[in-house]
């Protein structure tokens, strides 16, 4: 699976979706969309498992830390 974000791009992150949790993920972004809950992409990683990996730092207070693309989402 090819990596679908990268360097700068900005993103939804919902630490709890797995690749199955699209509906989940809306129902909660939806409600909690705001300035806070925007990332930036810095890098991207190697994939683990196959599945494309991330580097992301919150657009709000700077706070870093890696993601994986299911648990991404562009944002608005």
């Amino acid at each position: 699976m090819p990596h679908t974000f990268k360097r700068g791009d900005r993103v939804l992150f919902n630490p709890k979706a797995g690749p199955d949790d699209l509906d989940f993920f809306i129902l909660v972004t939806s409600i909690d969309l705001d300035e806070g809950k925007v990332w930036e992409v810095v890098r991207t990683l190697p994939p683990a498992d196959g599945i494309p990996q991330y580097h992301i730092r919150s657009r709000q207070d700077g706070h870093e830390q890696s993601a994986t693309q299911p648990q991404l989402r562009p944002a608005l």
